[in-house]
C-alpha cells in the first residue's frame, strides 16, 4: 500500500495510480487496479469489481489527460494567465 500522506486529496492520489497517459485507451497494470480499488473503498467504503475499477480508472485518467493538457496559443484563457 502507498505510505500515509497527510493533506492528499483523492484526485492526487488517483493520478498516481500507475497508469501511462499516453493515448486515451490506458494499460493498467493488476497491482495499478488493485491500488485504484483500495483508493475508492477508502473513499467511498464499497468494494468493487477489478472490472469496474478498471473502466472508472480509465475513465478518470482520460479526464485528467484531458484537463492537463495546455491551453492553445490563440485561447483567451491562455492570454489572462500570461496578463495580456
Amino acid at each position: 500500500m502507498w505510505p500515509d500522506r497527510a493533506g492528499e486529496g483523492m484526485m492526487s492520489r488517483l493520478a498516481r495510480v500507475g497508469a501511462s497517459v499516453q493515448s486515451v485507451r490506458m494499460t493498467l497494470s493488476e497491482d495499478s487496479i488493485e491500488k485504484f480499488k483500495a483508493i475508492w473503498k477508502e473513499e467511498f467504503k464499497e468494494d468493487i469489481t477489478d472490472e469496474f475499477a478498471r473502466e472508472r480508472a480509465e475513465e478518470f485518467l482520460e479526464l485528467y489527460a484531458t484537463l492537463a493538457e495546455p491551453l492553445p496559443r490563440g485561447n483567451p484563457a491562455h492570454r489572462e494567465k500570461e496578463g495580456a
